[in-house]
């Protein structure tokens, strides 16, 4: 199975609605689509999901049936476990931004 991106701009999103349609993602809807993490970025009134299925198609279909607008669906790779630890023990060397987004505007 591929693993995409699902990109989803959603206009007066909180975090209410955000929880609902993330379980109803989570429920089976006969496609072999697994939605494996999901984020919501309020400010930007954007949800970022990870999902692994046969196509773009499938988890495009299976966010539809969840009620969610999946804006754009895209491949993507995601470090394996192990990356991810090494990552985390690194990431005190990483600079980060200062401001947000919104703080910039």
């Amino acid at each position: 199975m591929t693993t995409y991106l699902v990109e989803c701009y959603w206009p007066g999103v909180d975090e209410q609605r955000f929880t609902l349609a993330v379980d109803r993602l989570a429920a089976s809807n006969g496609l072999a689509v697994t939605w494996k993490s999901s984020i919501l970025i309020p400010d930007d009134e954007i949800v970022l999901c990870l999902a692994s299925g046969p196509s773009v198609e499938a988890v495009r279909e299976s966010a539809r049936r969840a009620g969610v607008a999946a804006e754009r669906v895209v491949p993507c790779v995601v470090p394996s476990d192990d990356q991810q630890v090494a990552d985390d023990r690194s990431e005190s060397s990483i600079e980060r931004p200062t401001s947000t987004r919104k703080e910039q505007q």
